[in-house]
């Protein structure tokens, strides 16, 4: 995996998790991790400009779902996801500092042009 970044400070914002994406980490055996450092979004509410509720839902488990939705940090979820690939796949699978310029495909082979 090549990240852009060279540095471990991610940066971003919270995201939302639903759950099709809550049961893949599970089946990574990540979500509990992942859940220890998110937090699960009990309804959506849409409301008028002055302040009338128009509609609610419950979101996750509470929607009757078999996994939540949770919304995280951006960087924790990067942070977490890159231990998985290096404790599972090796330090060496993940380096930082590179960036995609382009890509060609011919038949079944993919030839990555990176910039260092």
């Amino acid at each position: 995996i090549l990240e852009r970044s060279s540095s471990s400070d991610y940066e971003g914002f919270a995201l939302n998790l639903q759950p099709h994406a809550c049961q893949v980490l599970h089946e990574l055996n990540l979500l509990e991790q992942v859940c220890s450092v998110s937090w699960s979004p009990v309804d959506q509410r849409y409301y008028t400009f002055d302040g009338r509720l128009v509609a609610a839902s419950a979101r996750g488990l509470l929607a009757g779902k078999d996994f939540p939705q949770v919304s995280i940090h951006r960087g924790l979820l990067l942070a977490i996801l890159e231990r998985a690939v290096c404790e599972r796949l090796g330090r060496k699978s993940f380096r930082r500092g590179f960036e995609s310029k382009s890509y060609c495909q011919t038949g079944s082979k993919v030839v990555l042009t990176v910039l260092n």
